[in-house]
Protein backbone atom coordinates (compact mmCIF):
# COMPACT_ATOMS: atom_id res chain seq x y z
CA UNK A 1 0.00 0.00 0.00
CA UNK A 2 2.95 2.35 0.47
CA UNK A 3 3.58 3.07 -3.24
CA UNK A 4 -0.16 3.31 -3.97
CA UNK A 5 0.06 7.04 -4.72
CA UNK A 6 2.78 6.37 -7.31
CA UNK A 7 1.55 3.08 -8.80
CA UNK A 8 -2.21 3.71 -8.76
CA UNK A 9 -2.99 7.40 -8.17
CA UNK A 10 -6.67 7.00 -9.08
CA UNK A 11 -7.16 4.36 -6.37
CA UNK A 12 -5.29 6.53 -3.87
CA UNK A 13 -7.53 9.46 -4.80
CA UNK A 14 -10.65 7.36 -4.17
CA UNK A 15 -9.31 6.20 -0.81
CA UNK A 16 -8.58 9.78 0.21
CA UNK A 17 -12.05 11.03 -0.76
CA UNK A 18 -13.81 8.03 0.70
CA UNK A 19 -17.29 7.02 -0.20
CA UNK A 20 -20.82 7.63 0.94
CA UNK A 21 -21.88 3.98 0.89
CA UNK A 22 -22.57 2.98 4.52
CA UNK A 23 -23.09 -0.64 3.49
CA UNK A 24 -19.54 -0.89 2.15
CA UNK A 25 -18.18 -0.97 5.70
CA UNK A 26 -20.32 -3.84 6.91
CA UNK A 27 -18.08 -6.72 5.68
CA UNK A 28 -14.97 -4.95 6.98
CA UNK A 29 -16.60 -4.31 10.35
CA UNK A 30 -17.78 -7.92 10.54
CA UNK A 31 -14.32 -9.23 9.72
CA UNK A 32 -12.70 -7.04 12.36
CA UNK A 33 -15.30 -7.96 14.97
CA UNK A 34 -15.08 -11.69 14.27
CA UNK A 35 -11.28 -11.59 14.31
CA UNK A 36 -11.19 -9.69 17.60
CA UNK A 37 -13.82 -11.99 19.09
CA UNK A 38 -11.82 -15.07 18.09
CA UNK A 39 -8.56 -13.64 19.38
CA UNK A 40 -9.99 -12.60 22.72
CA UNK A 41 -12.13 -15.73 23.08
CA UNK A 42 -15.20 -13.87 24.28
CA UNK A 43 -18.61 -15.36 23.70
CA UNK A 44 -20.53 -12.91 21.55
CA UNK A 45 -17.84 -10.24 21.57
CA UNK A 46 -19.39 -6.84 20.95
CA UNK A 47 -22.58 -8.25 19.45
CA UNK A 48 -25.22 -6.79 21.71
CA UNK A 49 -22.43 -5.51 23.93
CA UNK A 50 -23.15 -1.80 23.81
CA UNK A 51 -24.48 0.89 21.55
CA UNK A 52 -22.14 3.44 23.10
CA UNK A 53 -19.23 4.23 20.80
CA UNK A 54 -16.82 4.88 23.68
CA UNK A 55 -17.57 1.49 25.26
CA UNK A 56 -16.96 -0.33 22.00
CA UNK A 57 -13.73 1.61 21.44
CA UNK A 58 -12.50 0.66 24.92
CA UNK A 59 -13.41 -2.96 24.22
CA UNK A 60 -11.30 -3.03 21.05
CA UNK A 61 -8.44 -1.03 22.54
CA UNK A 62 -8.10 -3.48 25.43
CA UNK A 63 -8.63 -6.66 23.37
CA UNK A 64 -4.89 -7.21 22.94
CA UNK A 65 -4.40 -7.20 26.71
CA UNK A 66 -7.40 -9.45 27.37
CA UNK A 67 -6.13 -11.92 24.81
CA UNK A 68 -2.69 -11.96 26.42
CA UNK A 69 -4.15 -12.38 29.92
CA UNK A 70 -6.29 -15.30 28.78
CA UNK A 71 -3.27 -16.96 27.18
CA UNK A 72 -1.23 -16.55 30.38
CA UNK A 73 -4.11 -17.82 32.53
CA UNK A 74 -4.50 -20.92 30.35
CA UNK A 75 -0.77 -21.55 30.60
CA UNK A 76 -0.84 -21.16 34.42
CA UNK A 77 -3.66 -23.66 34.89
CA UNK A 78 -2.14 -26.08 32.40
CA UNK A 79 -4.83 -25.73 29.81
CA UNK A 80 -3.39 -24.89 26.43
CA UNK A 81 -5.30 -23.80 23.40
CA UNK A 82 -7.40 -26.64 22.05
CA UNK A 83 -6.94 -27.64 18.45
CA UNK A 84 -9.37 -26.01 16.08
CA UNK A 85 -12.01 -28.49 15.00
CA UNK A 86 -14.87 -27.22 12.91
CA UNK A 87 -18.05 -29.35 13.17
CA UNK A 88 -18.26 -29.59 9.37
CA UNK A 89 -14.87 -31.33 9.27
CA UNK A 90 -15.74 -34.16 11.66
CA UNK A 91 -16.06 -37.64 10.15
CA UNK A 92 -19.71 -38.03 11.19
CA UNK A 93 -20.63 -34.84 9.34
CA UNK A 94 -18.61 -35.81 6.25
CA UNK A 95 -20.31 -39.23 6.17
CA UNK A 96 -23.76 -37.68 6.53
CA UNK A 97 -23.06 -35.10 3.81
CA UNK A 98 -21.82 -37.81 1.44
CA UNK A 99 -24.97 -39.87 2.09
CA UNK A 100 -27.09 -36.79 1.34
CA UNK A 101 -25.24 -36.18 -1.93
CA UNK A 102 -25.69 -39.82 -2.96
CA UNK A 103 -29.42 -39.62 -2.15
CA UNK A 104 -29.77 -36.56 -4.41
CA UNK A 105 -27.82 -38.26 -7.21
CA UNK A 106 -30.05 -41.35 -6.91
CA UNK A 107 -33.18 -39.18 -6.99
CA UNK A 108 -32.03 -37.32 -10.10
CA UNK A 109 -30.85 -40.43 -11.94
CA UNK A 110 -33.62 -42.87 -11.00
CA UNK A 111 -36.77 -40.90 -10.20
CA UNK A 112 -36.54 -37.67 -12.14
CA UNK A 113 -35.66 -37.02 -15.76
CA UNK A 114 -31.89 -37.15 -15.70
CA UNK A 115 -30.57 -33.90 -17.23
CA UNK A 116 -27.19 -35.55 -17.82
CA UNK A 117 -28.50 -38.54 -19.80
CA UNK A 118 -27.66 -38.04 -23.51
CA UNK A 119 -30.44 -40.44 -24.57
CA UNK A 120 -33.15 -38.13 -23.20
CA UNK A 121 -34.40 -35.72 -25.84
CA UNK A 122 -35.90 -33.00 -23.67
CA UNK A 123 -36.49 -32.10 -20.08
CA UNK A 124 -39.87 -31.83 -18.48
CA UNK A 125 -40.92 -28.52 -16.99
CA UNK A 126 -41.28 -28.59 -13.24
Amino acid sequence: MSPLLIDHPEVHQQFMHGGQNPFGRIPVDQTIEETVNRDTQTAGGTKGFSLKRAAVERYYLTSEYRSNYLKQLRRMVGRGMSHFSHPDLQMSRITRDEADVQAIVKLVEDDWTNPFDPTKVSLSAF
